[in-house]
C-alpha cells in the first residue's frame, strides 16, 4: 500500500496550510467533502515519488449564476500532476461534455477558486463530486488513475 501525504489549506477565517501524513480514505473525503470554494478550495494526496493528484474548487453553483445544468451542485477540476508538479500532467475529463462537439464547449468557462484566486475552467474539465470521490478513491488505493474515466494529457 502506498504512503500519502494529504494537504490542503484553510483560507479562512485564516489561512492555514494542513498536512497528515499517512492518512486514512476517511481523512481524504472529510476534506474533500468540507471543500466549498470559499474556506477550502483544493485538496491535494501526494505519494512518496512526489506525484500528486489534486482537486480544487468545490464551489456550489446557485440561482445567479447562468450554468443552468450545474444549479445546486459542486464543481471541480481534477489532474494528476507527476514529479512534484514538473513532469507531465492528465486532467480528468467531463464525461458529458466530452460526449457533446468540441466546438459547442471549446470556450465556456465556469470560475473556480483556486488558493482564493477566481479561476477560469474549461467546461470540458470542469466535474462534479461523485467523479471526484472515485477518482480519489482509486488513485489512494490503488496509487494510479481510473481506467474508465477520461484523463486528458496537458
Amino acid at each position: 500500500m502506498n504512503k500519502w501525504i494529504l494537504e490542503y489549506l484553510w483560507l479562512y477565517p485564516d489561512r492555514k496550510r494542513v498536512t497528515i501524513e499517512e492518512p486514512g480514505w476517511d481523512d481524504v473525503k472529510t476534506a474533500i467533502d468540507q471543500m466549498d470554494g470559499f474556506h477550502l478550495d483544493n485538496v491535494y494526496l501526494i505519494s512518496q515519488t512526489g506525484d500528486f493528484l489534486g482537486v480544487f474548487g468545490g464551489h456550489l453553483i446557485d440561482e445567479e449564476d447562468e450554468w443552468e445544468e450545474y444549479k445546486g451542485k459542486r464543481l471541480y477540476s481534477l489532474s494528476q500532476f507527476l514529479d512534484h508538479g514538473n513532469g507531465g500532467q492528465m486532467i480528468l475529463r467531463n464525461r458529458e461534455v466530452w460526449k457533446a462537439s468540441e466546438e459547442e464547449y471549446w470556450d465556456e468557462l465556469i470560475q473556480l477558486s483556486v488558493e482564493g484566486q477566481g479561476t477560469d475552467v474549461e467546461t470540458r474539465y470542469v466535474v462534479e463530486y461523485d467523479a471526484v470521490i472515485k477518482a480519489f478513491q482509486y488513485y489512494y488505493e490503488t496509487g494510479e488513475l481510473t481506467k474508465d474515466q477520461i484523463w486528458e494529457v496537458l
